[in-house]
C-alpha cells in the first residue's frame, strides 16, 4: 500500500522552516531552482545522499507518494499551469526520521501584447510635453519586467520600476510611461517600446511602431545674406515648417504680389525681403544684393592701394641701404 507523508506536515515543515533544520536534510535536488514557462513541462531529481528508506514529493501539482528503497525520486509535471507551486522532497532515513527540502520554482508568461500610444490626438507640437505609454496584457512575474523606449533605432530610456502590485500572484497588466517633448527633427520619427522578463531566455516582445508628425514654425539658420549681382542670380528663401510656409517677397519696401515661390531671381540690385509663413510663426529673411560694377570698382581702389603701399616700403627698404649721401 502506497503511504504518503506523515500526519501534521504543514506543522513539520514549519518547524523546519523556523528552526533552519530543513536545510540539513541529507538529500540534493537537481537543479537547485526551476524556471518554467507558464503550460510547459517541468522536471526535477531529488537524490539521498545516505541511505534512503523512503523518499517522495508534496506538492499541489504532480505529487509523488513514498517510495521504498530508493536513492532518488523525480517531480515532473507535463503543464504547469499553477503559479504558486513550491514542491517539497522528504526522505526517510535510519538517521534522519522525517527531513524536507523545498524546490524552488518561478513560473512565468510573456506579454500577450505589448502597446504603445501617444498623448495628445493628431499631431505634436515644439515646447510641449507628451508622455508615451507602454501597455503590457497578461505576463508574470510582475517584479522582473524591464521597458526599454526606442526612437528609430536609438535607445531613449530604460525602465525597470517596480510595481505596487510586485507580489501580486500570477498573469497582471502593467503601463509603464515616458515623458518627453520633441523637435523639428522628430517630425516623421518612428517611436517603440521593447519589453522583456529579466528572468528568462526568451526574445524581447516589441510592441507597433507609432509615427509622430510635429508641427513647428518656419526659422532661418541666417536671417541675412549678402549676394554679387549678376546675369541669373537667384535669391534661395527656402526654408523647413510644417506645414510647409508660404512666401512673400518684397523689394526695397515694395512686396511683389506676384512672388510667393521660396526663390526669387534678381535683376537689379537692392534689398529683397523674403517672409516664410505658416500657421504657427513666421520668419523673415534680408538679401542685400550688390551691383557688380559697384563691386568692381571698390576691388580696383583696394588693389591701387595695396600697391602704392608695397611701392613705399620697397623704396623706403632701398634707400636705407643706399646710404645718406645718394642722390636718389
Amino acid at each position: 500500500m502506497m503511504t504518503r507523508i506523515k500526519p501534521m506536515f504543514g506543522i513539520i515543515y514549519l518547524f523546519f522552516a523556523l528552526t533552519g533544520e530543513a536545510a540539513d536534510c541529507p538529500v540534493e535536488i537537481i537543479p537547485p531552482s526551476l524556471l518554467v514557462k507558464y503550460g510547459e513541462s517541468a522536471l526535477a531529481t531529488c537524490r539521498a545522499l545516505v541511505p534512503s528508506t523512503g523518499m517522495g514529493w508534496e506538492s499541489i501539482v504532480g505529487p509523488v507518494v513514498k517510495e521504498g528503497g530508493v536513492q532518488e525520486v523525480n517531480w515532473t509535471v507535463n503543464e504547469l499551469r499553477d503559479w504558486t507551486v513550491d514542491p517539497l522532497c522528504y526522505l526517510n532515513s535510519v538517521e534522519h526520521d522525517q527531513c524536507i527540502k523545498q524546490l524552488p520554482v518561478r513560473v512565468y508568461r510573456m506579454p500577450e501584447s505589448v502597446t504603445l500610444t501617444v498623448s495628445g490626438a493628431g499631431w505634436k507640437y515644439t515646447k510641449r510635453s507628451y508622455n508615451l505609454f507602454c501597455r503590457i496584457e497578461n505576463f508574470a512575474p510582475a517584479g522582473n519586467v524591464t521597458v526599454k523606449w526606442f526612437k528609430g533605432g536609438t535607445l531613449v530610456k530604460e525602465s525597470s520600476e517596480r510595481q505596487d502590485d510586485v507580489d501580486k500572484v500570477g498573469p497582471r497588466n502593467a503601463t509603464f510611461e515616458m515623458t518627453t517633448s520633441f523637435s523639428p527633427s522628430d517630425d516623421g520619427a518612428e517611436y517603440h517600446c521593447e519589453v522583456g522578463l529579466d528572468l528568462t531566455p526568451d526574445p524581447v516582445m516589441k510592441s507597433q511602431a507609432v509615427r509622430v508628425t510635429v508641427h513647428y514654425a518656419p526659422l532661418h539658420a541666417l536671417h541675412q545674406e549678402q549676394v554679387l549681382l549678376d546675369a541669373d542670380t537667384v535669391l534661395d528663401c527656402t526654408v523647413s515648417g510644417n506645414p510647409p510656409p508660404t512666401y512673400e517677397w518684397t523689394y526695397m519696401g515694395q512686396m511683389k504680389n506676384s512672388e510667393t515661390t521660396p526663390t526669387h531671381k534678381a535683376t537689379v540690385a537692392g534689398n529683397y525681403t523674403c517672409t516664410a509663413s505658416n500657421g504657427h510663426g513666421s520668419s523673415t529673411k534680408l538679401f542685400t544684393v550688390l551691383s557688380r560694377s559697384r563691386g568692381t570698382f571698390w576691388a580696383i581702389i583696394i588693389a591701387g592701394g595695396v600697391v602704392a603701399v608695397l611701392l613705399i616700403v620697397s623704396y623706403t627698404a632701398w634707400k636705407c641701404k643706399a646710404g645718406a649721401d645718394s642722390i636718389i
